[in-house]
């Protein structure tokens, strides 16, 4: 499977730093410069979103301790036995098996002859991993548009859409994603709107392998009339 362009930008901004093993505040300073402007039609505009959180470790049972005569000579921990990525496997990036995970929905109220709205935006989460140079793995967020009908001209239903984020405290071991925007409906209501979500990695299952990551949606709001914003159980949904 291809990656995308926004995905490709990443990483070359990344290769640099892949000897050193940042924090997610750091991930996300490099994160925030990568913004992949689309214009998908006339009527919507927005821009697709990278970020990237560190894979937490999987828990380690504690080992048997051992009398000091046992351990060998120059032997340590920490850092220093960490076992470094194979030369040219640093940033090597795969995707995931799971589809892209729901983040916010634009949809108008008025019905195609099919019962479905005749002008909808969908946005989502594709998640992939990345090698990092201490052979472990860097989760890689893209957030993009994953579904779209109707906002095809200029003279019509419009809406425009800014995805930003900033990493959260390090011992919350997540990203705070960021929503805002705009929806203009033809002959009617012109509005804002914000949201927020927590993104969380989990640590890699046995059974599972990969960490999974999770979304949270948190406050949202908006400012005007003949529209209404609401948060479901993975994303939201605003209607107009």
């Amino acid at each position: 499977m291809p990656l995308p362009a926004v995905m490709l930008a990443f990483l070359e901004k990344a290769g640099p730093l892949t000897g050193v093993v940042g924090s997610v505040a750091d991930w996300a300073i490099l994160a925030s410069t990568i913004a992949d402007h689309a214009k998908a039609q006339e009527g919507l505009k927005y821009n697709s979103h990278a970020f990237l959180i560190p894979q937490p470790s999987a828990p380690q049972p504690t080992p048997a301790r051992r009398p000091s005569s046992a351990v060998s000579p120059g032997q340590s921990g920490g850092k220093s036995a960490a076992v470094q990525a194979p030369p040219g496997t640093t940033g090597r990036t795969y995707v995931t098996n799971q589809e892209a995970r729901p983040l916010l929905s634009i949809r108008n109220s008025t019905t195609t002859f099919s019962g479905v709205a005749s002008a909808e935006a969908v946005f989502g989460v594709s998640v992939y991993y990345v090698t990092n140079a201490t052979g472990g793995k860097d989760v890689l967020h893209l957030v993009h548009l994953t579904g779209i009908r109707g906002f095809a001209t200029e003279v019509g239903d419009q809406a425009e859409v800014e995805f930003s984020g900033q990493a959260v405290a390090e011992s919350e071991g997540g990203y705070l994603l960021s929503a805002k925007g705009i929806v203009n409906e033809l002959f009617s209501g012109f509005f804002h709107f914000w949201c927020d979500f927590l993104v969380t990695v989990n640590p890699p299952s046995s059974i599972f392998g990969d960490s999974i990551s999770s979304i949270r949606t948190l406050r949202h709001g908006l400012v005007g009339e003949g529209c209404r914003i609401e948060r479901r159980f993975k994303d939201f949904l605003i209607s107009f």
